[in-house]
């Protein structure tokens, strides 16, 4: 999937490296960053005749003196540059970018980098991702996906992959638990699977592996009477955690801040399986339809708020989709997308 966005924070300007760079390199790193197939693990494919074409007047030659310039700066290149492979390695991406904190990206990064064929570029991927911060996040999920990476790359990695609980009442409902960080990607069910998407700009989770398994009944759920959970299994706590994530980076990938995943945004995704009867597949396909929409996307940027409207969404959705079969005279679909507009 395509990137269609750059992070360049204003700091930069303060790094004493950068800034000895010419004005003709800082020009092309920009444009380096900002091109939609570079991977998220920061590797593009070498191609000078096309970026020369990029602004009037720039030739092969100024754009391979720039790539130079770039691959030689002191003490740290911001790029490694291979011509033998024709690869471009954007060094601090994944560190900058803050994609290591998002599992969801890291996964494509994961699955981006195992195209790279310079051993120099994977030999620096591993530098990079051994100076990742991984010691200031207490997700679970992220030190899990870090750490695959790495062995990706052959390298085994020498931080905790398991960390303390931030919960140490051991209250499963998460009752008087201190979320300061409110981290999008912790894990407090401490999912061993942790499988987020192989899709970085939508943010998708498994979507129940198509079966609709958190019905009300026949989980042994108790509750009280105001419908909070004295007991969450460890499947249904997995699924909350699926759904928060994906809204989140469905948020993200529409340019929004990221929000925090709050216990509130957990509470609110657990009445609706458990309470409303909402299926994961359902959620994640609300979700999609909601973010999609240029109304909706606006107005729905929490998981309390996806509860509140779930109904109306669903109207909408239907009606829109009644709208699309009567100007093309198409059959209903069932497919899984469209079922969570069904009352069932």
């Amino acid at each position: 999937m395509a990137r269609d966005e750059a992070r360049i924070f204003a700091s930069i300007w303060k790094d004493e490296d950068f800034r000895k760079l010419p004005p003709t390199a800082q020009r092309l790193y920009f444009f380096l960053i900002s091109q939609p197939d570079l991977s998220y693990c920061g590797v593009i494919p070498l191609r000078v005749g096309k970026w020369a074409r990029s602004a009037a007047g720039l030739t092969t030659t100024d754009v391979l003196m720039d790539l130079k310039v770039l691959a030689e700066s002191a003490p740290r290149p911001f790029i490694i540059l291979d011509e033998e492979t024709e690869e471009v390695f954007v060094r601090s991406l994944i560190r900058n970018d803050g994609i290591w904190k998002q599992p969801n990206l890291m996964k494509a990064a994961r699955q981006a980098a195992k195209l790279i064929e310079s051993p120099r570029i994977r030999e620096a991927l591993v530098e990079e991702l051994k100076r990742i911060p991984i010691e200031k996040s207490d997700s679970r999920l992220a030190r899990k996906v870090l750490a695959e990476f790495l062995e990706d790359l052959g390298e085994h990695p020498d931080f905790p992959t398991d960390i303390p609980s931030s919960n140490p009442s051991g209250n499963p409902s998460g009752k008087g638990s201190d979320d300061p960080s409110g981290n999008p990607s912790r894990n407090p069910s401490g999912n061993p699977s942790g499988d987020p998407s192989a899709d970085p700009s939508q943010g998708k989770g498994e979507r129940g592996k198509g079966k609709d398994f958190l019905s009300v009944e026949g989980e042994g759920l108790s509750f009280s009477s105001d419908g909070d959970a004295a007991d969450v299994p460890p499947e249904l706590a997995q699924a909350i955690d699926r759904v928060c994530e994906h809204l989140a980076q469905r948020i993200i990938a529409n340019g929004c801040k990221p929000p925090r995943i709050t216990k509130k945004w957990r509470d609110a995704a657990r009445l609706m399986m458990t309470v409303d009867g909402r299926t994961e597949q359902q959620i994640h396909a609300a979700i999609d339809w909601c973010q999609s929409d240029e109304f909706w996307r606006s107005n729905v940027l929490s998981m309390p708020k996806l509860r509140e409207k779930y109904e109306q969404l669903r109207l909408q959705a239907a009606a829109a989709k009644n709208r699309a079969m009567a100007r093309h005279q198409a059959p209903p679909t069932t497919s899984p997308r469209n079922r969570w507009m069904e009352r069932e």
